[in-house]
């Protein structure tokens, strides 16, 4: 996996993910920073569930 983002020199924390709705599955992350994720990390996340969970995607 790619290492964590970083804002100003400081590791961006995920905290957790949960599952908000089922249909359309959808999840909300808590992180220490969640301004500062980039946008390629946060397809990483997308890509990683629908991997993991077998999601259509």
């Amino acid at each position: 996996p790619p290492p964590p983002p970083a804002d100003k020199g400081r590791p961006v924390r995920l905290r957790y993910i949960t599952q908000a709705k089922s249909r359309p599955p959808t999840f909300v992350t808590f992180s220490s920073r969640g301004h500062a994720v980039p946008e390629s990390y946060q397809r990483y996340l997308v890509n990683a569930l629908r991997e993991t969970f077998e999601l259509a995607g």
